[in-house]
């Protein structure tokens, strides 16, 4: 999705912001998974890859049953690091994944920045959740507000008038859309 076709949809700024950064976040997690996927099929490839070498080499020397058995225990313990291995690279990648969504969640500016300001070891993940990660960020948000984008809305309730909280925002209205706002005549302002 383009700013300019939105744009050219007659839609305001803020509207294309807001909707440009939810679509951001849909785009952003999709790419996450897409990485993800495509780390552990390689992982996997190599991994198939190195077991058939290995059979290969298992079945040149099946002569010797001593010397068979110890090559069968060395590439047993082998395939079992090779798995923590894996395992550790996409708990890693899964880590990454879900820090860099909370920080967009919570509109850091700069993902890079904010991580750099961070003690990431003191953060853990536990399924989707992470564990000390508020502990981290929430005194960042204070110290260094400038990283996060603030919320600038007046009224969440959307199109209020920021001086009077609950009353409809009428100052760019003509009198027609006037009448229609009060439902009859408008009150006369001072």
């Amino acid at each position: 999705m383009k700013r300019e076709y939105l744009t050219g949809l007659g839609l305001e700024k803020e509207v294309v912001d807001k909707i440009m950064a939810e679509h951001g976040k849909s785009v952003q997690s999709l790419q996450t998974e897409k990485e993800t996927t495509a780390k552990a099929a390689e992982s996997f490839k190599a991994q198939i890859a190195e077991r058939d070498t290995q059979l290969t080499d298992l079945k040149k020397s099946s002569g010797d049953s001593e010397k068979l058995t110890t090559q069968i225990a060395d590439l047993q313990e082998k395939n079992k690091t090779a798995t923590k291995e894996h395992e550790d690279q996409l708990t890693q990648v899964k880590f990454d994944y879900a820090l860099n969504a909370k920080l967009t969640t919570d509109k850091a500016k700069n993902l890079k920045a904010v991580k750099a300001l961070i003690d990431v070891t003191k953060i853990k993940i536990d399924g989707e959740n992470l564990i000390g990660y508020d502990e981290q960020i929430n005194p960042l948000k204070k110290s260094d507000a400038y990283l996060f984008t603030a919320d600038t809305e007046a009224d969440p309730g959307g199109g209020g008038n920021p001086a009077e909280p609950g009353k409809p925002d009428t100052s760019k209205l003509n009198e027609a859309e006037l009448i229609s706002v009060w439902g009859g005549t408008p009150p006369k302002i001072k």
